[in-house]
């Protein structure tokens, strides 16, 4: 007996926004943002993108909801990446499934653990048994073109919606050097229409 499965794959990925002429804006505004940010232990030194960010970032521990790259002068954001994935298994190693949410009809697989020891989940789209290796083959590249599109749809809103998130905290950062400067930092890349 062999099991096919079809399951959802994440890939830790970056997010990036330009923010054209930041660090330039730092610069021209140092003066302000160093009399009226407190920049704890960093008061006096050089202001920074990365300073400025890190500081707002601070207000909040534990949450990073961006990061400074200067070799890119834009902001970024850890995100994932979806892909499917199909994997033939023989009945000896069948995987163990069990249905999380009900609610949901999501099923998640138990794939072994990661490098941290910790126990790895995979989100099952799709599983079918097969008495023969070449029928279970055959049945994994139907079960490929069956899902890939979907996943794709998937990671294509997730994409979207992490790019909202990205930009609605740049818009919170914003709001908060104004608040704090009555100075605006620059307008970050328009998305493409």
């Amino acid at each position: 007996m062999w099991y096919v499965i079809a399951w959802r794959d994440e890939t830790d990925s970056m997010m990036t926004l330009d923010i054209p002429g930041f660090e330039k804006w730092c610069e021209d505004n140092a003066a302000v943002l160093q009399s009226r940010i407190d920049f704890g232990l960093h008061h006096g030194c050089r202001i920074t993108p990365e300073l400025l960010i890190d500081t707002w970032n601070a207000k909040w521990p534990g949450t990073v909801a961006f990061r400074w790259n200067s070799h890119r002068g834009a902001i970024e954001c850890d995100t994932l990446e979806f892909g499917v994935r199909v994997e033939i298994l023989p009945e000896r190693m069948a995987p163990h499934i069990e249905l999380m949410d009900p609610e949901e009809d999501e099923y998640w697989w138990w794939h072994g653990v990661n490098k941290d020891g910790t126990p790895q989940f995979r989100i099952v789209l799709e599983v079918t048994q097969h008495d023969a290796v070449n029928d279970a083959v055959a049945h994994s590249k139907t079960l490929m073109k069956k899902w890939h599109d979907k996943v794709e749809d998937f990671d294509t809103q997730e994409w979207s919606d992490e790019r909202k998130n990205l930009r609605r905290n740049y818009d919170d950062f914003r709001n908060w050097v104004i608040s704090q400067t009555q100075h605006n930092p620059p307008d970050p890349e328009r998305e493409p229409s």
